[in-house]
């Protein structure tokens, strides 16, 4: 605040007042605790991970199976019988 803005009256900042206070210091490694105690356990997603990698392989493989299959000569109604699944369904892994 100027002097001159005193002088006339002028309404002081409270910013230039009050101090602001500094944040406490936080220790590094107790802040990165605090994260993973309130994060996903790092056994759960590395799980997780696997699974979905595992079924990513079973489906590429199905595709694959599928389309020798067709290639062979099989109709599509026989394919979605001895897999159990819909035609729809074949169609989608094919896509």
């Amino acid at each position: 605040m100027k002097i001159t803005d005193w002088f006339m009256g002028k309404d002081m900042d409270l910013d230039d007042t009050v101090k602001k206070e500094e944040p406490p210091h936080v220790d590094p490694v107790i802040e990165q605790r605090r994260k993973e105690k309130f994060s996903e356990p790092m056994i759960y997603s590395e799980e997780k991970k696997v699974e979905e990698k595992k079924v990513e392989e079973k489906d590429q493989e199905i595709k694959q199976m599928i389309q020798v299959m067709l290639a062979n000569g099989m109709s599509l109604e026989l394919i979605s019988k001895s897999l159990s699944k819909s035609e729809d369904e074949i169609m989608e892994l094919l896509k």
